[in-house]
């Protein structure tokens, strides 16, 4: 199903959240940050496994 929202729209929506993601972790130990990277990347990657089947 496609979003109603404007390419645009998704881009600035997509900067927002990823500011908000970095400005969270900044603060924390590198090892740290480094795992919650790879968990968030794992779960996009179970995410579109999902949408494939």
């Amino acid at each position: 199903m496609l979003s109603t929202k404007l390419l645009p729209e998704m881009e600035t929506e997509d900067t927002s959240k990823r500011d908000q993601l970095l400005q969270g972790m900044q603060n924390l130990p590198i090892a740290t940050q480094i795992d919650k990277l790879k968990a968030r990347l794992d779960m996009i990657a179970a995410a579109c496994e999902g949408a494939e089947k």
